[in-house]
């Protein structure tokens, strides 16, 4: 029952991992655990969501910035 909540509470946290939090108050997960779970967070495959954040070159995010950097990266035209 309590693994029940823990999980539910880390599915509302947007990844599977614990977050740290910052001052802004808004939880980080390794770019690594955001990637892993791009598909449930943004919608998109795994691929995208490395070429989107890799030019961030960041260990670290929470996942409204990832989110913002992969709907950029969605809407790019392609040449």
């Amino acid at each position: 029952m309590a693994e029940e909540k823990k999980e539910a509470a880390v599915s509302k946290s947007g990844a599977s991992g614990g977050g740290k939090k910052e001052n802004t108050g808004a939880a980080v997960y390794p770019v690594a655990e955001l990637i892993a779970e791009s598909e449930r967070l943004f919608g998109t495959r795994k691929e995208c969501a490395v070429a989107a954040l890799k030019p961030l070159k960041a260990e670290m995010l929470d996942v409204k910035t990832a989110k913002a950097a992969v709907e950029t990266f969605m809407k790019r035209k392609v040449r």
